[in-house]
């Protein structure tokens, strides 16, 4: 610990995601408050295209670059990014980065940052979200992303509160001061919480141009993405699910069909599972696994097979494919 006065430290405040908890909103929120931020004292350095999307309310990486949970960040990203800090803010830097989460579960990520940086008091914040709810988002994102398109592969994958578990024991043997929200309860609220965790004045973070970004498919946008797939792959998600998210924010996302032997081994396994997790966190923002008949209740009984489109979904999709259509079979005259 270093001897400086606690009056003239600053502080590394680490947004961390994890994913599918709004992560692409509060980025949105800090690329818009960059000013507001600086006023009291934070700066969140960042440039570029991550501004862009960011201020546009689309979906983005934050302000360190993207990398793969194998990899994880180094300390040499991390100080090009400090070095873009505004020096006048006295209070300290923020970083958001979902892929952190993985990072940090590096053995040697906190270590190595703590070491470089002892001037530096380190704050970190997590967002959690329940078991299945975040099951059907991950699927959704994946299916955007034309990684997959069934459910129960992806339930009998996740270990997600296990992860937490080890992260929250890493932080905490760092020495590191975390803070845990789960999504589910203030999924509302999201600036409002990290607000506080910030120590700003309510009403400091401006809020994105769109109440949702980065919003999930309808039932029938899914059988279309997944038609898409079919026959082009990832690609899919430029042509559909990109599109109809940006273009569409309004539109409310609907959840999968999940058969009941699926779901019901994947409820048994989660209640196992967060037990660790949930002895880190506080008893507010616990993990919460519903009943096989609770989670039955939230879901649709069987697949969708009959698609529903409005004729704005139409037109956005038909506007998505024309921009990768040869000239030639599209001249300005077809556009209007």
């Amino acid at each position: 610990m270093s001897d400086m006065p606690a009056a003239a430290r600053k502080t590394l405040y680490f947004h961390v995601g994890h994913g599918k908890t709004g992560s692409s909103y509060l980025q949105s929120c800090f690329a818009l408050s960059i000013d507001g931020l600086a006023s009291c004292g934070i700066s969140y350095p960042i440039a570029g295209t991550s501004l862009e999307r960011g201020s546009a309310g689309h979906v983005s990486e934050g302000n360190l670059p993207p990398v793969t949970r194998d990899t994880g960040h180094t300390l040499a990203q991390l100080a090009a990014l400090l070095e873009m800090a505004d020096p006048a803010c006295t209070r300290g830097i923020l970083i958001s980065n979902e892929a952190l989460f993985y990072s940090m579960l590096r053995q040697d990520f906190l270590a190595t940052v703590k070491a470089a940086y002892p001037q530096f008091d380190i704050k970190v914040l997590l967002f959690i979200r329940d078991p299945l709810d975040h099951a059907v988002s991950a699927f959704q994102q994946q299916l955007k992303g034309g990684l997959g398109d069934d459910i129960t592969v992806l339930l009998r994958n996740i270990a997600l509160p296990q992860q937490v578990a080890r992260f929250l024991g890493a932080c905490e043997k760092a020495g590191l001061d975390v803070t845990v929200f789960n999504y589910n309860k203030h999924k509302k609220d999201l600036h409002g919480v990290t607000e506080g965790w910030l120590g700003l004045p309510a009403g400091t973070l401006t809020l994105p141009p769109r109440a949702k970004v980065n919003r999930s498919l309808s039932r029938s946008e899914m059988m279309v993405q997944r038609a898409f797939i079919k026959h082009i792959g990832r690609h899919a998600r430029v042509f559909v699910a990109d599109a109809l998210s940006n273009a569409l924010p309004e539109i409310e996302a609907e959840k999968p069909h999940i058969p009941e032997p699926a779901l019901s081994e994947f409820l048994d396994r989660m209640r196992a599972q967060v037990k660790p997790a949930n002895r880190r966190i506080p008893a507010a923002e616990a993990y919460v696994i519903p009943t096989l008949a609770e989670a039955q209740a939230t879901l649709p009984a069987e697949e969708e097979s009959v698609i529903t489109l409005t004729p704005e979904q139409i037109d956005v999709i038909a506007r998505s494919l024309v921009k990768f259509i040869k000239p030639r079979y599209v001249t300005a005259k077809d556009q209007g």
